[in-house]
């Protein structure tokens, strides 16, 4: 409310005439009475409000411009509001908001056994291991929620590898290739880095093994690639690929709790899954971390780098059919395109589920056994690509 201030002379009392008294004494019972009503009526205009030339009183300005409260009372007590922040697309675990959409990096390995120890897999998202040639098998492990200054040694191409790729939006990394994998690659238009041309920009050489091995001399050549992803963040903005992955399709997983309703086929504890007699895949259920500790013939499954024993939350098998394309070369053919029953195991127990690829660009998708979109626990995924013919054991 506005209060017009006035004077000190417009302020003193009156007579009865309206003429200013000559003096207080004088005038003092003629003064009283004035000062009396000029009090009663200060605190009128202050109870009914005053006006400033052709202003509204107070209430009919509150009238038009009060607008009303809203009070947020809060999330239902049944149904209480957590933020979980932003979310990995390939792992459900949290993730900073300015990397949440950056395209993935699919870089191959090879598993013979003078690679070991790999560098950086305890970083990967998402691991798939599938048969190669001689009974070897081939790593392609999926980089988005975390990169690394060393991955690998980084391996040739196989065109069944660039669909593992494929189901992930993932740049393509590798070291050479096969013609089968170029044909792919070239069809498809696939973004790829190739060490044998990138070496120096985003591909680096080392010959040495890490003191914790215990394994003594150098590396072979063919050995002593590995990728730097960091590096290559830098030579992908350069070139212009794309960097974000596509938001069109969905190239990541579903994360939360399986339905009451679809009950474990089994338990799965310890899964063996033998790939070949000299490189049989093993996975032993850790209560103590809720994490499936990974071992190879030769014991723990452990990262150069960090010397950590890689473990994981949830282990997929993909049943498919494999077959030998080039007699001369042993080069295989792995289907990937199609549908087939499959295993998913978590938390100790196995179910049983199918996949489903409609095209070799299109994402891998799966399900239970009743046709419900898989749900897989917050955590890293290792998908064993294997063929029929294999006995798969859990225990």
């Amino acid at each position: 409310m506005d209060i017009n201030i006035v004077s000190d002379n417009d302020a003193r009392p009156t007579g009865i005439a309206g003429k200013r008294c000559p003096g207080m004494i004088n005038c003092k019972k003629k003064s009283t009475t004035v000062l009396l009503l000029v009090t009663v009526l200060f605190a009128s205009m202050m109870l009914g409000g005053c006006r400033r030339g052709e202003e509204e009183p107070y209430e009919e300005q509150n009238e038009k411009t009060e607008t009303p409260m809203i009070i947020d009372e809060g999330p239902d007590e049944d149904e209480p509001y957590i933020d979980l922040g932003p979310r990995a697309i390939f792992t459900g675990l949290p993730i900073d908001e300015e990397i949440i959409g950056r395209r993935p990096m699919a870089v191959v390995l090879n598993n013979n056994l003078q690679s070991w120890p790999h560098s950086g897999m305890v970083h990967a998202d998402v691991i798939y291991e599938v048969l190669a040639e001689g009974g070897l098998t081939r790593l392609v492990g999926i980089f988005q929620s975390q990169m690394s200054d060393k991955i690998g040694p980084a391996r040739s191409a196989r065109d069944y590898l660039v669909d593992f790729a494929l189901n992930h939006d993932a740049i393509f990394v590798h070291h050479s290739h096969n013609r089968y994998a170029m044909d792919r690659i070239n069809y498809f238009g696939v973004d790829r880095l190739d060490g044998f041309n990138l070496e120096g920009v985003a591909f680096l050489r080392d010959a040495t093994f890490p003191e914790w091995s215990g394994i003594t001399g150098s590396r072979m050549w063919e050995h002593s690639g590995f990728f730097n992803a960091n590096d290559a963040l830098a030579h992908i903005a350069n070139t212009g690929m794309r960097g974000t992955i596509n938001e069109a399709l969905d190239f990541g997983f579903s994360f939360g709790e399986i339905a009451a309703d679809i009950e474990p086929s089994g338990v799965a504890m310890e899964i063996n899954i033998p790939f070949s007699g000299a490189y049989p895949r093993t996975f032993r259920y850790d209560e103590a971390t809720g994490l499936y500790l990974v071992y190879n013939h030769h014991g723990a499954y452990r990262d150069a780098e960090t010397g950590d024993h890689v473990g994981i939350t949830n282990i997929l098998v993909q049943i498919t059919s494999h077959y030998v394309r080039d007699e001369e070369l042993g080069v295989l053919y792995v289907t990937t395109v199609g549908k087939g029953p499959g295993y998913f195991a978590v938390a100790g127990e196995k179910f049983a589920v199918t996949w489903e690829k409609s095209s070799h660009t299109s994402p891998m998708r799966w399900y239970f056994e009743n046709g419900d979109p898989l749900i897989l626990s917050p955590g890293k995924t290792w998908i064993n690509v294997f063929s029929g013919s294999g006995h798969i054991t859990f225990e």
